[in-house]
């Protein structure tokens, strides 16, 4: 039986693991593991670009509030780009900042088409996350079915080690369907992970000049 708690937003910290080292990342995006770049101007989010109150303010956004969401590029790869936040990150949250899409200066990425059921999310104590789908996803087929599923599960695995893997399901007056769907066009009864979608990753990116890269796809 599924199970019926809700991720509330205020759960405790899950910290971005050493799995979201070495993602590809759009143009104008940090590198997972160097320095942030200032805030987006989010809902809900306030611009490290202010001038802060505090006598001694933090030098840089609190690593506890980072989150790497996976947009699409115009090849229909996914990019791994980061985003700060400045309430505690849970993968509710990790969700609503992944629909919000790119950024005003990310201009080779695409809009996310994340249904709105996806974003309550619900993890499991064994570590599997269940997404409801909108009754619409019974319709698509191929990169229009399979990519918007492949971002929520590398943002959720990526993120949040506690997550082992995803269960879509496809709500509708039947009940809920099972629906996890791949690149090969079949669906799955076992949960979706990243290696599902593994070759959905944009190629790392190339070396600057005069330096090696150790960037690889995560596994």
């Amino acid at each position: 039986m599924r199970a019926k708690s809700t991720v509330a937003a205020t759960l405790g910290l899950l910290a971005i693991g050493a799995s979201a080292c070495g993602v590809p990342l759009s143009n104008g995006a940090q590198p997972v593991g160097a320095p942030l770049p200032a805030a987006l101007n989010l809902p809900g989010a306030s611009s490290t670009s202010t001038t802060p109150t505090t006598t001694q303010p933090p030098t840089k956004p609190n690593p506890k509030d980072q989150v790497v969401i996976y947009l699409v590029n115009v090849a229909g790869q996914l990019v791994g780009v980061r985003r700060t936040w400045y309430t505690t990150i849970v993968p509710s949250t990790a969700l609503q900042l992944l629909a919000l899409g790119p950024s005003a200066t990310e201009k080779n990425l695409a809009p996310t088409d994340l249904p709105t059921r996806a974003l309550d999310v619900r993890v499991t104590k064994s570590g599997i996350a269940q997404v409801d789908l909108s009754p619409t996803f019974g319709s698509r087929f191929g990169p229009d079915l399979y990519l918007p599923l492949a971002q929520v599960t590398y943002t959720l695995m990526q993120n949040f080690p506690k997550v082992k893997g995803v269960n879509f399901y496809l709500t509708g007056s039947g009940g809920n369907l099972l629906y996890n769907y791949t690149p090969e066009a079949t669906t799955t009864s076992t949960p979706v992970t990243t290696k599902t979608y593994h070759s959905l990753l944009a190629p790392p990116p190339a070396p600057s000049s005069g330096h090696s890269s150790t960037n690889s796809k995560p596994k």
